[in-house]
């Protein structure tokens, strides 16, 4: 296999888990401080960028601790961690190719260019026809992006004073206009922004654009309750791997996969921090960042193409590549719709909590519970402040989650 060719100081994007950080940031694995610590400041949910020769540095200091570890569930860990740092290493060098096989650096010194002007005008279309639906100063049902997201956009100089006023609150409220001009200036940072920033750009730009469609079509099409979905969906959402198992019934109008995954992202209780896919029968559906990337887009899809004869699919949907949190999506019926009923809805559920963000998947989840549990144990404490206190495993409330699924 070719290996993509990198600068000596051009970074390269390690996915690691809570659990993963806190492993390599504690002992017994001593790595210096120039890999310690842009781990520390990378934000929750982002990949720790780092060069080759710190990856290749760091891959010494965890594959010599796994071969001298005892423990089997630490040398697991330690072993997932390497595999991952291969894994870029494998894929990547920064040994310079023949000049018969190197792109011509001119052209790429500003990649994220092409997409800021796709970006841009796509954006002042919208506007224009949010202009003339007088939309502009109309709030939208949901603001799309995570606090992890908003937390780049802070950074943004080019930000209007308000709107990063509003940013910076807990549930921010914008209006049309503002989160058209919030993409017009992500649209602008993309153009020189670092590395590091480019990632977060391309997904918060994404997530600000299908926001601001959303709201612009939406103005053009008849009004909610004139037109009515023929068929309802009740779809069985269960957490594998967990027991006792943790789910949701959810009845949904015929939608596509992308609109399933906000439904799926407030029925569990998920934050949508992390990129997702779902899995149809073996095929790939993900969120497409940019036109010119080819993915299979999950806007593409809706469940009557997926839920049609008598064989039933296999759908999964993952949330969180790093943690991996697989639900099996089940079809237990379809209905007709009730006139009086909004939907989406959330019509039953067990009794369980959602697992934390970044708790480390399914085994972090288990060694989270036990902690907090016992407060003799010896990370007791450092899992209560981390949570933020209490945490009960057992708290479902399906009023506020049929609340929050009413803005949908």
């Amino acid at each position: 296999m070719r290996k993509k060719f990198l600068d000596k100081n051009e970074n390269l994007g390690l996915r690691l888990t809570l659990a993963e950080r806190k492993l390599i940031l504690e002992d017994p694995i001593h790595i210096h401080d120039e890999i310690a610590d842009p781990i520390r400041a990378t934000l929750t949910g982002f990949p720790v960028l780092l060069t080759l020769d710190q990856l290749e540095d760091l891959g010494g200091h965890v594959a010599a601790e796994a071969n001298h570890s005892t423990d089997k569930k630490l040398r697991k860990m330690l072993d997932a961690i390497l595999s991952k740092i291969q894994d870029l290493l494998e894929t990547h060098t920064d040994e310079e190719p023949p000049k018969s096989l190197k792109i011509d650096d001119a052209q790429r010194g500003k990649p994220l260019a092409k997409q800021s002007v796709q970006l841009a005008e796509r954006a002042a279309k919208l506007l224009i026809g949010a202009e003339q639906l007088g939309i502009k100063t109309k709030p939208v049902a949901r603001f799309p992006l995570p606090e992890a997201e908003r937390a780049v956009l802070l950074m943004i100089p080019a930000i209007d004073e308000n709107i990063h006023k509003k940013l910076a609150t807990l549930k921010p409220k914008l209006a049309v206009g503002e989160v058209g001009g919030l993409l017009m200036a992500v649209a602008e940072a993309m153009i020189d922004a670092h590395p590091s920033h480019c990632f977060a750009l391309i997904m918060a730009a994404k997530s600000l654009m299908d926001c601001l469609e959303a709201e612009v079509t939406g103005a053009l099409e008849p009004t909610p309750g004139s037109v009515r979905s023929s068929v309802v969906y009740r779809l069985r959402i269960t957490l594998e791997d967990i027991e006792p198992a943790i789910w949701r019934l959810v009845e949904v109008p015929d939608c596509s996969l992308g609109e399933l995954h906000e439904v799926i992202q407030i029925a569990m209780g998920w934050q949508n921090s992390h990129m997702h896919q779902f899995v149809v029968n073996g095929k790939h559906f993900c969120q497409a960042l940019l036109d010119d990337i080819d993915l299979a887009d999950e806007a593409g899809i809706r469940l009557s193409q997926i839920f049609k004869g008598k064989k039933k699919p296999r759908i999964v949907y993952e949330y969180d590549f790093g943690d991996s949190w697989q639900h099996e999506i089940v079809l237990e019926k379809t209905l007709e719709p009730e006139l009086k009923v909004k939907y989406p809805r959330c019509v039953e559920g067990a009794t369980r909590a959602c697992p934390p963000e970044d708790v480390g998947g399914v085994s972090g989840y288990a060694d989270f519970l036990e902690a907090m549990a016992d407060p003799k144990h010896p990370e007791h404490r450092e899992m209560k402040e981390w949570i933020g206190g209490k945490f009960d495993p057992e708290r479902f409330d399906l009023n506020a989650v049929n609340h929050e699924l009413r803005t949908l």
